[in-house]
């Protein structure tokens, strides 16, 4: 059965979501898997970025049926190794590539500092532990669940690319009073 899972994050008064799309056989096994999945995300995102929770719904959607798991967690990346962190409008750009088709990509925000990056790239020790927690998450054949792409195809490889990326984070936007058109007679 399909489903949509959001990895919520919180750095200061910032917050920003990852979304995956997953298949599992149950509900109980998507719920593992997303506690599993934020557990490899931790591993390369800076210890200042806190883990909220984790959303979990049914696809195609259903009104009112999701679960909520908490995770209440710290990235696990010591600020050592990153350094200052960049604003969060510094991206790096993971591929995630299914056997057949063009790549589904993810950003991650968070984990980029002055220390794990320079001349506008990537460090090759961030992208290696990025790709190593991935692509050691989607090789676990064994269960029951997997992460997939839009046609429903699992991941079989993960690489970041070497350049930062520039995302902007969405913001909602501000309602401003009714309007009213006018016509000029």
């Amino acid at each position: 059965m399909p489903y949509r899972l959001e990895v919520f994050k919180r750095l200061g008064s910032e917050t920003w979501e990852n979304t995956y799309r997953l298949d599992a056989d149950s509900d109980a096994e998507a719920i593992t898997f997303c506690e599993n999945l934020a557990d490899a995300e931790r591993t390369f995102h800076s210890d200042q970025v806190f883990f909220t929770y984790c959303r979990l719904s049914v696809l195609p959607p259903v009104p009112n049926t999701f679960f909520i798991i908490e995770v209440n967690a710290f990235g696990i990346e010591p600020g050592g190794n990153t350094g200052q962190l960049l604003p969060l409008w510094n991206v790096v750009k993971a591929f995630y590539q299914p056997p057949s088709g063009r790549p589904d990509f993810k950003l991650y925000r968070g984990c980029l500092g002055e220390a794990n990056s320079g001349d506008g790239l990537v460090a090759s020790g961030l992208r290696g532990l990025i790709e190593g927690a991935m692509d050691d998450f989607i090789s676990i054949v064994d269960t029951p669940a997997f992460l997939t792409d839009g046609d429903d195809q699992p991941f079989n490889d993960v690489q970041c690319d070497v350049f930062i990326r520039e995302r902007q984070l969405h913001r909602r936007k501000r309602r401003t009073g009714t309007s009213t058109l006018s016509i000029p007679s």
